[in-house]
């Protein structure tokens, strides 16, 4: 069976050849005859039926991945801009 595996961490789709899943683990065979088993779920990774929910996946990770950092970006200029209104304390102009 067909699985997608969606990378989060480069936002790559990789198509992978899975020999069976259950609800929580795919399982498949490398080239070399050994077995592998994985999460179908993680923090890093996760597989799909299709390559459409794959990509969904991927592309919502990277919209949050934006909102967050468009935050910090926020916060940098309003930290920038309390900078720049500052002034010095009396004891220094004198």
């Amino acid at each position: 069976m067909i699985k997608w595996k969606a990378i989060k961490w480069n936002s790559k789709i990789q198509r992978i050849e899975c020999t069976r899943e259950t609800e929580s683990r795919v399982f498949g065979g490398d080239d070399r005859g050994g077995f592998w088993d994985a999460q179908k779920m993680s923090d890093q990774v996760a597989y799909f039926n299709t390559w459409e929910e794959a990509r969904a996946h991927v592309l919502r990770d990277a919209e949050k991945e934006l909102a967050y950092l468009s935050g910090l970006i926020a916060l940098a200029y309003d930290k920038i801009f309390k900078i720049k209104q500052m002034t010095a304390p009396d004891e220094v102009t004198k």
